[in-house]
């Protein structure tokens, strides 16, 4: 713990001063000259009116009642000291702290210029949301117009504060604070690592991709990541991948930086920006040949404004191959197997994880050896991989009546002692073709002699067992 500084301070002191009265290591120190930012991964400033409402009751109240403080709650601060000595980034408490701020402002317009200190993003949600939360608050406080509440905000309301060099430390004080409410997910922390990287881009071409990535339903990308871009990665390369995908991990999406110059990264570089021109010209409209993929699953993340491209490709193919309403290949929704799937006594937990493994194989086949989502020409090849990677994954289900993460990277990685354990990602990325791929998968899936789970929850449609026996491998 010797990173962290916990202690208390005034409002007055924090947002008006930029200072915290005592902190409490070892002995009790104040910390002066501060400069406040949002760090971007941060969501925008949310709170509306019913939020305000509530702490300018509980703040009158206590002013009322002539209680000697009122406390606020926790601020998380991070201060990395190689980036700037006074420079303190808000993990945790933006909402309140912005929120004061508006009150104290609709008290007197003089701490107007606070809120500007704050650096807030520059974000339609937050300018909406600031502007109403103001108007909102002038009008409680000229309702009543209490005499000496500016003085009691600035001297005896108070912010507890915890103050860490560590990020990660700060996003675990973060979790335990937030108990109640919504997490930070690890791929914020990507956002801001990546936004950092986009040096040579104006802040309008940032702003749209930030609104883009915004507009993503947030648990959806954190289930890209965790369920399926981290784990297909991990399996790729032949290793075992966690059951949970945290902030410990993400070190695999941050890739090369632009500015690298080694031939490995000049040949993905170079890559991605042939692919990126081309499709830019008039080339593929002219000669009739459809877009380049710019990326592979397979090859390194590129850091900067790639990796929202990257991620914004995955997060549309994920939601084409798995929502009905996006599929747009090969009648892909009407195949017997996806068919069969979808049916709801499939989404039970029992058999989340060998849809996830059937999933993930669809998903690295289309990324790597379709190259049109709307003009499939291999449907035959296709339909002949979603019937052995079902063959694949649901003979792990078959052989066991209780389902284990440990069995299921085991039958994976190929170390089950199971049939039909083999690593189908691995196969899939060092496959040259869908035929040679296909011939591999023939060759090893074998039909299944011992089975433990019996089916016997499926009260109507076809079970995953039938159609296993349907295409011979059952004995």
């Amino acid at each position: 713990m010797s990173n962290v500084r916990l202690g208390y301070t005034s409002v007055g002191n924090l947002l008006i001063q930029k200072r915290i009265d005592k902190t409490y290591i070892s002995d009790s120190v104040s910390i002066e000259k501060m400069e406040f930012s949002i760090p971007d991964y941060q969501r925008p400033y949310k709170w509306g009116k019913k939020n305000c409402s509530q702490l300018y009751e509980d703040i009158l109240d206590s002013f009322m009642r002539q209680n000697k403080q009122y406390r606020i709650g926790t601020v998380i601060l991070h201060h990395d000291k190689k980036t700037s000595n006074d420079k303190y980034e808000i993990v945790d408490g933006q909402q309140r702290i912005i929120t004061m701020t508006l009150l104290l402002s609709a008290i007197n317009e003089k701490y107007l210029s606070c809120l500007g200190e704050l650096e807030i993003e520059n974000n339609d949600d937050s300018r909406v949301n600031i502007k109403e939360n103001y108007e909102f608050l002038k009008r409680l406080v000229q309702e009543r117009d209490v005499k000496g509440l500016e003085d009691y905000i600035i001297y005896k309301c108070e912010f507890i504060l915890i103050v860490t060099s560590e990020l990660q430390e700060a996003f675990q004080f973060f979790d335990s604070q937030n108990s109640r409410g919504k997490g930070l997910y690890p791929h914020d922390l990507l956002k801001a690592y990546h936004l950092r990287e986009m040096t040579h881009m104006s802040e309008s071409e940032k702003y749209q991709i930030i609104e883009r990535w915004e507009d993503t339903d947030q648990a959806a990308l954190h289930e890209l990541f965790g369920d399926y871009l981290y784990r297909i990665k991990r399996w790729m390369s032949g290793r075992y991948a966690k059951d949970k995908f945290s902030e410990k991990d993400i070190d695999m999406f941050k890739g090369f930086a632009q500015k690298d110059n080694t031939p490995y990264a000049q040949y993905y570089k170079g890559a991605y920006s042939y692919a990126n021109d081309y499709n830019k010209s008039s080339v593929s409209f002219v000669s009739g040949v459809d877009k380049l993929a710019c990326f592979q699953l397979s090859s390194p993340i590129i850091s900067g404004a790639p990796f929202f491209e990257y991620i914004d490709r995955y997060h549309t193919l994920l939601a084409q191959i798995t929502n009905e309403e996006d599929a747009r290949f090969f009648s892909l929704f009407s195949h017997p197997i996806i068919n069969m799937l979808n049916n709801s006594a499939y989404c039970k937990n029992k058999y989340r994880w060998v849809r996830q493994m059937f999933n993930s194989a669809v998903l690295l086949y289309t990324d790597k050896f379709i190259s049109s989502i709307d003009d499939v020409k291999d449907n035959d090849l296709l339909d002949r991989f979603i019937k052995l990677s079902f063959v694949w994954a649901f003979s792990l289900r078959a052989q066991y009546s209780k389902l284990m993460w440990s069995s299921v990277q085991n039958y994976i990685i190929g170390s089950a002692g199971k049939t039909n354990s083999l690593n189908i990602y691995k196969a899939i990325d060092e496959s040259a073709s869908p035929q040679e791929l296909c011939r591999y998968l023939s060759f090893k899936l074998e039909p299944i002699t011992e089975i433990e789970d019996r089916n016997d929850d499926l009260a109507e449609g076809v079970s995953y067992l039938e159609k296993l026996k349907k295409l011979k491998y059952i004995k």
